[in-house]
C-alpha cells in the first residue's frame, strides 16, 4: 500500500506521515511512528478510539500532539450529535467525561463516511450550491399550497422537498448505527424538558420548522425556505454564490440579526453544522431566541462575520447564550466563507412593518421572495390545490416570470397582498411572455398547455416561426415561443403534455 494514499476502504488515513485507519482491520501505523512508541505499554480501554488515542501521547513515546489526530469523531458528525445524547457502549462521544480538562482531545478517526464525502466536509470553493429546494411543514393542519406551488413552480429543474411528519420519518444517514428517521424529531422531549421554544410543554411547530431546517440542509445542501414564503422569482442566480461561499443567508436587521426562514448551503456544510451540533444543548427560550434567526446568528454567521455584528449586543437583544455549550464559537473572520443578502432581496416586508403589504408600498420585482409572516401553527385552507398535486406536478408546471415579460399600452399600478402588480388603462395594453426553448426542456415537454390567470380580454400563442392564434385555457400548443395576453397582466403557467 502506498503511504501517500490519503484514503483507504473510506477513511482518511494520514497527516504528516502519520498513518492510521480505525475499525475491524485494526489500526496501520507509519513505521516512522512505530520506531518512537512504546505501544505495548499502553493500557486497556473501554473505548478503542479513545484508548489509542491515549497511546500515541507523549506517555508512550509517541509524542502526537492531540491536534495531529486525524478527525474529531468515530462516527459520522451527526451520528454523534446523538450519541452526545444517548452514547454508544464501545465508542466515546465528544463531550464524554473521559475527556476531563484536556478540551484538544478528541477519538481519532470518522468510522462509515465514504471517501468522497470528507471533501465535502471541509469547504474547497468553485462548486455550486446543490439545485435543492426545502421546505417544511409540520403538524396536523393543512399546509399553504397556494404559496408553496410558487416555489415548485419557479423551480422545474430543481429537486424539491416537502418535508412534512411522515416524510421525516423517512430521512436516512450514513452511519449504519444512525436509525431511519429525523434526528431533531428523536431531540424533541429532551428540548422539550429544557424549555427550548416551548408553549403549555410542547415546542411550538414553526420552532420544529427551523431546526429541521438546519437538519435537512446539512444532509442534502440547497436552499431553504419557510413554507410562507411567495416565490416572485426564480434562484438560479444565487446557485452561483456557492462557488466562493459555504453558506448564504439574508439579513434581517443589518449586520446583526440574519434568518432562518431563508438559508442556503452546500451538503454537508462545515457552517451548517457549526448550528447542527449545538441544538442538544439549546437553552431555554421562546423559538425566535432558540431555534430561529437567533441560533444562525449566534452559531454561524457571527464565527464566520465576526467584523460586522456587535455580539454583546446580539446576545442581549437574544436573552443569553443559545446554547448550554458554549456562548458562541470563536470568532475567526471567514473561517467559512459565507454571503448575505439584503433584507429587500426576501423580505421586503419585515415582520414589523407587515401591515404596510396591503398597500404596496415597496417594490417587489427585483425580490426573490415575498414573506408572508404567518406561523405553522396557524394553518391554511388547502383549497384546490392539495400537496398531493404540489409533488406530482413538480417539474412539469413551471411560471413564466412575469418580470422578463414586455409591456406595451398604458398601465395602472396595482396591489395584490403585497405584489405590486399592473392593470390595463388603454385598449392596445398587452403583455408579451417570450419561452425559451430551455424551459421546455426543462419541463420535459415539446408540448404544453397553457393556462393564464387573473384579469385580462384574451391571449395568443405563436410558435418559433412567427405564426400566431388565439389561446384558449388548458389547451396544448407545440412548438411555443411566445404567450401575447391582451388587457390584463396576469399569471401564465405552462403545463407538460403528451403530444
Amino acid at each position: 500500500m502506498n503511504p501517500d494514499d490519503k484514503y483507504l476502504g473510506g477513511f482518511q488515513l494520514h497527516q504528516d506521515k502519520f498513518i492510521w485507519p480505525s475499525g475491524g482491520a485494526g489500526y496501520l501505523l507509519s513505521k516512522a511512528l512505530m520506531t518512537k512508541c512504546d505501544l505495548s505499554a499502553c493500557p486497556d480501554n473501554q473505548y478503542e478510539d479513545y484508548g489509542m488515542g491515549h497511546c500515541f501521547g507523549k506517555s508512550y513515546g509517541c509524542n502526537v500532539q492531540a491536534s495531529a489526530l486525524l478527525g474529531l469523531n468515530p462516527d459520522t458528525p451527526e451520528k454523534m450529535v446523538e450519541w452526545a445524547i444517548w452514547p454508544s457502549p464501545d465508542h466515546v462521544p465528544q463531550k464524554h467525561k473521559i475527556f476531563g480538562a484536556n478540551k484538544d482531545f478528541r477519538p481519532i478517526t470518522y468510522h462509515y463516511i465514504k471517501p468522497e464525502r470528507f471533501s465535502m466536509m471541509r469547504y474547497s470553493g468553485n462548486t455550486p450550491f446543490p439545485k435543492r429546494l426545502h421546505q417544511i411543514w409540520v403538524g396536523k393542519k393543512a399546509p399553504p399550497t397556494d404559496w408553496l406551488r410558487t416555489c415548485s413552480e419557479l423551480h422545474p429543474g430543481w429537486e424539491y422537498f416537502l418535508w412534512t411528519d411522515a416524510s421525516l420519518k423517512e430521512l436516512m444517514y450514513d452511519s449504519k448505527y444512525q436509525a431511519k428517521g429525523s434526528m431533531v424529531k428523536k431531540l424533541l422531549p429532551i428540548l422539550e424538558r429544557n424549555g427550548v421554544g416551548t408553549a403549555s410543554g410542547k415546542m411550538v411547530l414553526n420552532g420544529v420548522a427551523d431546526l429541521v431546517r438546519i437538519e435537512v440542509l446539512y444532509r442534502y445542501g440547497g436552499f431553504a425556505l419557510d413554507a410562507d414564503s411567495q416565490c416572485l422569482n426564480p434562484f438560479d442566480e444565487l446557485v452561483d454564490q456557492g462557488r466562493t461561499n459555504d453558506y448564504l443567508s439574508v439579513w434581517e436587521f443589518k449586520n446583526s440579526l440574519t434568518s432562518a426562514g431563508t438559508q442556503a448551503s452546500h451538503q454537508y456544510s462545515p457552517s451548517v453544522y457549526m448550528a447542527l451540533s449545538e441544538i442538544p444543548y439549546l437553552t431555554a427560550g421562546p423559538a425566535w431566541m432558540r431555534t430561529g434567526p437567533c441560533l444562525n446568528s449566534m452559531l454561524i454567521t457571527h464565527p464566520n462575520k465576526c467584523g460586522l455584528a456587535n455580539f454583546g449586543k446580539l446576545q442581549s437583544f437574544c436573552g443569553g447564550s443559545v446554547t448550554s455549550s458554549r456562548d458562541a464559537y470563536g470568532c475567526v473572520k471567514d473561517w467559512y466563507p459565507l454571503s448575505i443578502y439584503d433584507a429587500t432581496r426576501f423580505y421586503p416586508y419585515h415582520h414589523s412593518n407587515k401591515d404596510q403589504m396591503h398597500r404596496c408600498i415597496k417594490d417587489t420585482h427585483n425580490a426573490f421572495t415575498l414573506q408572508h409572516w404567518r406561523s405553522t401553527s396557524l394553518g391554511y385552507k388547502e383549497g384546490k390545490y392539495p400537496e398531493a398535486e404540489l409533488r406530482k406536478n413538480h417539474g412539469h408546471v413551471f411560471t413564466l416570470s412575469p418580470w422578463s415579460a414586455e409591456k406595451s399600452g398604458q398601465w395602472k399600478p396595482t396591489c395584490n397582498d403585497g405584489v405590486m402588480g399592473f392593470a390595463a388603462t388603454s385598449g392596445d395594453a398587452r403583455v408579451v411572455f417570450t419561452v425559451h426553448h430551455a424551459v421546455l426542456e426543462v419541463i420535459g415537454a415539446r408540448c404544453v398547455t397553457i393556462h393564464v390567470i387573473g384579469k385580462f380580454a384574451k391571449f395568443s400563442v405563436c410558435d418559433s416561426s412567427g405564426m400566431c392564434k388565439d389561446g384558449s385555457q388548458d389547451e396544448a400548443a407545440s412548438d411555443l415561443a411566445k404567450v401575447i395576453v391582451e388587457g390584463g397582466f396576469p399569471q401564465v403557467r405552462l403545463k407538460a403534455k403528451a403530444c
